[in-house]
């Protein structure tokens, strides 16, 4: 057959950017032709598409070459009306899989009723758009579910350790109790996702840590795997996985909704240590759970089978001609959408400058050399051959001039050694170096004289306002629980103090008692040695009469 799948976006790893790539795989298992379109497209989503040889065409930079299909799988109504509008595309069969109960971009399309079916991420999502119209018989549930790879990892004999060592906090959208709990215990928890570092989440990656904190298809992959997951994020959440609470859970495609249920830091890391090890008899049951409920395949074979029983009727000729305005109200839209995406692809050009720093001062000029960003990485080569060298003290190098940035400068490749510090930064990792402020700098040092250009690779990302906003909420979390800890210590400190005072004064006042106590033995032993001596006295001047009256 010959397949179009279309999603709006394929840049960062998101669930329907995932979604996307696992349903043009499970196609060209089975033999297909498979085409993805999409508006955005990028890394580092791309280098997964390129990895598995699935042919990506970016509808901003180029039309579908194909316009036939046997059938088109859809996500985002927004793309699939540009496609039937625009691109005027030809399908006898189309389903749209509907991913979300509550985003904008997962709405139905005008002309929902005349889409062969429709496929939905969990009840609660079946449910919403039954209720927008959609007739019950055309829409089944394809749950988040694993691809095989996350089975074949699995090992039923695993022992827990006694608490988590390595944590995996995996979310575009943390709550903020769930920063306060990263904040904390920094040492052994990794963020992934857009507020961290953006990896793709597959059966490696997870395979390195005790406990993962998501939620969404991450859950699955950890069932089919046999890792803790506690279930918690921005919508709340049940915690720990259980015979109890996992039909609500799916129900709620493993959310978080559906318990009403928040935390604070305090119960947070109270339930994840306290409860870690119990979990441990749990894991068994979710695999099997995973294995007959959750498994990619078997979950993608029983669709089909369904779509396959459907009819072949659908004419776009049709919808076109039946919602001609339609056409004109999406190319509206993707003319902002466009305009938004081309503000995007200009914050990838950083913008690199170096000054020059002579007798403790910065001089006014400097060399600027802008770079595209590809693939997080930016390479700037700065000719400084006709620069006057003679007390040139330091270079300072700003990766991307008056932008909000995260940046790690990773090699400087020139003839002579040279070293380089930090100014403005306030958070050092091995994957970032954080600033809260526009012009993020790396001083260099070295024998100028010796050098007459700088090579300098540098991770980068340019953030917008909302990303820094993120960036400095995080920071702003992590020194409030910084301080909050610094406080408790010290309000600990003062109260240990004031008990062992206490104490003190206790002991003291037994010293005392015991002292008074000796003063008045003391006193009886020398009532008692008077006593003694008067009676020696009384009995020696008796004898004495008695020998008087003796001699007389």
């Amino acid at each position: 057959m010959e397949i179009l799948i279309t999603n709006i976006s394929l840049i960062t790893f998101g669930g329907s950017e995932i979604d996307t790539l696992t349903v043009a795989q499970y196609f060209q298992t089975l033999g297909h032709n498979v085409i993805v379109a999409c508006f955005k497209y990028g890394y580092p989503m791309k280098k997964c598409f390129e990895d598995a040889k699935v042919k990506v065409v970016a509808l901003f930079d180029e039309e579908l070459q194909s316009k036939k299909y046997d059938l088109v799988w859809s996500h985002h109504a927004d793309i699939l009306n540009y496609c039937v509008f625009t691109e005027k595309i030809e399908a006898t069969k189309i389903v749209h899989h509907i991913l979300s109960p509550y985003e904008y971009l997962e709405s139905l399309t005008p002309y929902y009723q005349d889409i062969s079916y429709y496929v939905c991420n969990s009840e609660e999502t079946k449910q919403k758009i039954i209720s927008e119209g959609v007739d019950e018989n055309q829409v089944t549930v394809l749950s988040n579910s694993a691809p095989q790879g996350h089975f074949d990892l699995y090992r039923r004999d695993k022992i827990l350790l006694d608490q988590p060592r390595k944590i995996a906090i995996i979310s575009n959208h943390l709550a903020p109790e769930i920063v306060d709990f990263s904040n904390k215990y920094q040492e052994i928890v990794d963020i992934i996702g857009i507020e961290g570092v953006q990896k793709e989440v597959n059966p490696a990656l997870l395979s390195e840590y005790d406990l993962v904190i998501t939620i969404g298809k991450t859950i699955q992959f950890c069932f089919a795997q046999g890792i803790p997951v506690y279930c918690y994020d921005r919508f709340g959440g049940p915690g720990y996985i259980t015979k109890d609470n996992i039909d609500i859970a799916h129900k709620y495609n493993f959310s978080g909704r559906g318990f009403d249920c928040f935390k604070s830091l305090f119960e947070l890391e109270h339930e994840i240590f306290s409860q870690y090890k119990k979990h441990e008899v749990d894991l068994p049951f979710l695999h099997d759970y995973a294995k007959e409920h959750l498994n990619y395949n078997k979950n993608m074979n029983d669709v089909m089978n369904i779509v396959e029983k459907t009819k072949a009727d659908i004419s776009l000729d049709d919808i076109r001609q039946k919602y001609a305005y339609l056409e004109r109200v999406n190319l509206a839209f993707v003319r902002e959408y466009r305009k938004n995406y081309l503000t995007e692809i200009a914050n990838q050009i950083a913008q690199g400058r170096i000054y020059f720093k002579k007798h403790g001062e910065l001089q006014k000029s400097f060399i600027e050399v802008k770079q595209m960003i590809r693939d997080g990485i930016v390479k700037f080569v700065f000719d400084i051959s006709d620069i006057d060298k003679k007390d040139l003290e330091s270079i300072y190098f700003y990766p991307s001039y008056g932008d909000f940035v995260k940046s790690k400068v990773l090699d400087i490749v020139t003839e002579h050694p040279v070293s380089w510090n930090y100014l403005n930064c306030v958070k050092i990792t091995d994957e970032f170096d954080y600033y809260l402020c526009n012009d993020a700098c790396y001083i260099l040092t070295a024998d100028f004289e010796q050098i007459s250009s700088l090579e300098i690779s540098a991770k980068i990302e340019i953030m917008d306002n909302s990303q820094f906003t993120m960036l400095v909420d995080g920071l702003y979390h992590k020194m409030k629980v910084e301080l909050d800890t610094s406080k408790y210590s010290e309000s600990k400190l003062k109260s240990d103090l004031k008990s062992q005072l206490l104490e003190i004064k206790k002991l003291n006042k037994q010293l005392q008692d015991k002292l008074a106590e000796l003063e008045i033995l003391k006193s009886q032993v020398l009532e008692l040695e008077a006593i003694k001596n008067k009676n020696v006295i009384q009995s020696i001047l008796k004898i004495e009469e008695s020998i008087k009256r003796i001699l007389k």
